[in-house]
């Protein structure tokens, strides 16, 4: 569930970015996904592929789930795993193979950053259809679920609701990816980077997202939390359009999910004080679930000369 502050802040978010993060040893090189079912055995005894002379592999998990879907259409549920720290002499990038015949488990990850306890989500029906949740299937932030080959935001197993979700991730894929700048402190940045992954913060001037902006620059003034700027590519999907007279700290990802959109494009007016006081403040970009998020790299801050 998604909780907002009872005062939020006049700023953007109160940033809550991997407060359980594990250590995530390696770049992730690429992605397998396999049957829901075999996910954990493959994590802890690895992987090896039962008719191919090598591993297949993806370089974006959508692309892994898509293609295991398309190979095994009775599978509609399925996990993908994170590949890392492999040797890249093994990577095919053309073929999308490693050319090897297993791997072992120490190069596999379930990609997961945390999980949250029960009292996050107890007694809490799911945001769309208000159906029940398994506990077994909440609280694992950050791990790669897939339901014929869309991502599963919520892990509802009511059919209306995958296949709104389903809907949702087809938009995504048919919009292209914006770059967008996000900057925050060295530690919490330190993380990101390390997990590849950005959680949304519990509360800000449109509900607990993720946000972004445009430049560099513009980061300077909109964020919270200051030190290092990243650079990521993020899918907007359709974007709910809104101006600085409609914030509303209660907006959800399952509110705009209900509503037709995918993100906010918030026009933040112009800044009312610091040095480009009076200047226009510049579009701000939120989202609201992890996997519209791909981070890219850090780059150099571009403060107010």
């Amino acid at each position: 569930s998604i909780r907002t502050c009872a005062d939020p802040p006049r700023t953007r978010a109160c940033e809550r970015v991997h407060r359980f993060a594990p250590s995530m040893d390696g770049a992730t090189t690429g992605y397998i996904a396999v049957a829901k079912g075999d996910a954990d055995h493959i994590e802890v005894d690895g992987y090896r592929p039962k008719v191919r002379d090598h591993v297949p592999i993806a370089f974006s998990p959508t692309a892994a789930a898509r293609a295991r879907f398309r190979n095994h259409p009775e599978e509609e549920e399925m996990i993908v795993l994170e590949v890392h720290s492999v040797e890249e002499k093994l990577v095919d990038r053309e073929l999308g193979r490693l050319n090897c015949t297993q791997l072992a488990s120490r190069h596999l990850r379930s990609g997961m950053v945390f999980e949250r306890k029960p009292v996050d989500y107890e007694d809490v029906p799911c945001h769309l259809c208000g159906g029940e949740i398994p506990p077994s299937e909440r609280g694992k932030v950050g791990r790669w679920h897939f339901w014929k080959g869309a991502f599963l935001v919520i892990p509802c197993a009511n059919l209306e609701c995958r296949e709104r979700q389903k809907e949702r991730q087809e938009w995504l894929d048919a919009t292209p990816p914006q770059t967008l700048y996000h900057q925050t402190d060295p530690e919490s940045a330190k993380k990101i980077l390390g997990s590849g992954k950005m959680i949304r913060g519990r509360c800000g001037v449109v509900g607990g997202g993720i946000y972004f902006a445009e430049t560099p620059r513009e980061t300077e003034w909109k964020a919270e939390s200051k030190g290092i700027v990243l650079e990521c590519q993020v899918k907007t999907g359709r974007h709910l359009l809104l101006d600085r007279s409609k914030e509303d700290p209660s907006l959800t990802f399952a509110d705009l999910l209900r509503r037709g959109h995918d993100s906010v494009l918030m026009d933040r007016g112009v800044c009312m004080k610091g040095p480009h006081k009076g200047k226009k403040a510049g579009n701000e970009w939120i989202v609201y679930s992890w996997d519209q998020v791909q981070v890219l790299k850090e780059v150099p801050r571009d403060p107010v000369p």
